[in-house]
């Protein structure tokens, strides 16, 4: 925690005595020498700041012409780059999943989004990619007053003691809305406990009001009451689905018992395992076995995940759905692999019209530079349904989620370039 520079304080002393001097006029024109864009009046009435990040902005409002080397990317933005979007730039940033966004709104972070987010009209996108992505995943969060140095084309960020109570206020707003409208819809939710949590939440963010040596504290406790209020605001419904998707990675039995008893505590009544994905199995597959290919993923082998999870899933009264990636497999292949699927059987690879002659598979940039085998070739068709017989009779699960059940993706019209 550390206080406003000596500079900055400096600069507004002296616009102070300026205004004594050459009245209230002078005073208002001479408040655009402050570097201030985006900071609100709580900003300069609470001085402390508990944390204070930079960045360079890779580009604002992003073309063709001003930022060519992302031009083949969902909204202009590249590898690892920051960019601005303003709403010259449109309505909203059409970005693609991989990325973090901060909407900002007068100068404070209002809310913090994964990707095409709605660009506000009195305010901006923060977006990123790559190491920009991470440094707005630890740096940003609602609440938070930002600063743009357009000379040095420099994002500053600055948390301060009012961003820890707006922070707080904002989630009970959230949930406040959400408690309101399961009431328009008469839809029953444990009301009372909602409210007391509410309560509590509001009673935190007055003693953060009124204690700033211990505001990040009590905002903190806020928002974890708002959290539990929300919570207890969601009805539940008999026989509802509450599932949960998961990519495991338990090696034994007793930490996939843990993560299954969490499950049930939690009212999860369904699971969709993860269990053929990048081209192999959980298991140990005699029909990839068969066919040459990696029959389990390697750090599973010597043991059998699903068997365990499916036993213990339903000794807990919770069901068992296999997640199956059909015609996607993987972005890591290599010519060296003997028994990769696309090495073992070469003529099952997907291919576009730029690479039909090529002999060797083509990934996909817009499916994570992934590969596909070829949904139409008779072969392949025979290959999934058999591995599929294999996981239906031998673990006889409760369901079968079927994913990338298509060709690649290309990018979509709308994206620019």
């Amino acid at each position: 925690m550390f206080k406003i520079n000596n500079i900055k304080l400096s600069v507004i002393l002296l616009l102070m005595l300026v205004s004594m001097f050459f009245g209230e006029g002078l005073a208002a024109e001479s408040s655009y020498l402050i570097p201030s864009l985006g900071i609100s009046k709580e900003f300069r009435d609470y001085p402390t700041i508990y944390k204070e990040s930079t960045y360079k902005i890779s580009v604002t409002d992003p073309t063709i012409f001003n930022n060519p080397s992302a031009k083949i990317y969902p909204g202009l933005r590249g590898g690892n780059q920051l960019v601005i979007y303003t709403p010259k730039f449109g309505l909203r940033t059409q970005t693609n999943e991989f990325g973090s966004e901060a909407i900002v709104v007068d100068g404070i972070v209002t809310q913090v989004n994964g990707a095409d987010s709605i660009i506000p009209a009195n305010g901006f996108v923060i977006s990123g990619h790559g190491r920009a992505k991470s440094w707005i995943n630890e740096n940003i969060s609602v609440g938070a007053n930002v600063e743009i140095d357009p000379e040095k084309q420099l994002l500053k960020v600055y948390v301060t003691s009012d961003s820890f109570i707006y922070n707080a206020k904002a989630k009970i707003n959230e949930v406040q809305n959400i408690v309101n409208d399961y009431n328009r819809m008469n839809i029953t939710s444990n009301d009372k406990k909602t409210y007391f949590y509410i309560s509590k939440s509001k009673e935190y963010i007055l003693k953060a009001q009124k204690d700033e040596k211990n505001v990040q504290k009590y905002s903190s406790a806020a928002i974890l009451a708002a959290d539990k209020a929300l919570e207890q605001s969601i009805p539940y419904i008999d026989g509802e689905l509450k599932g949960v998707w998961i990519r495991p990675k338990e090696k034994t039995e007793n930490e996939i018992e843990k993560v299954v008893s969490n499950l049930k505590d939690i009212g999860i009544t369904d699971i969709f395992l993860e269990t053929y994905y990048h081209g192999t199995t959980i298991f140990p597959s005699s029909q990839l076995e068969k066919h040459g290919v990696t029959s389990q993923k390697s750090e599973f082998r010597g043991f059998d995940p699903l068997a365990v999870w499916i036993n213990e899933a339903h000794k807990n009264g919770i069901k068992v759905h296999i997640w199956f990636e059909s015609f996607y497999v993987g972005n890591e292949y290599s010519p060296d692999n003997p028994r990769h699927i696309l090495n073992v059987h070469p003529t099952w690879r997907n291919t576009n019209k730029a690479h039909c002659e090529s002999l060797l598979p083509c990934s996909s940039t817009s499916e994570h530079n992934g590969y596909f085998i070829d949904p139409a070739n008779p072969e392949v068709q025979a290959y999934l349904m058999g591995l599929l017989k294999e996981i239906i009779t031998k673990y006889k699960p409760d369901g079968i989620n079927l994913d990338y059940i298509r060709y690649p993706q290309s990018l979509a019209a709308k994206y620019p370039g």
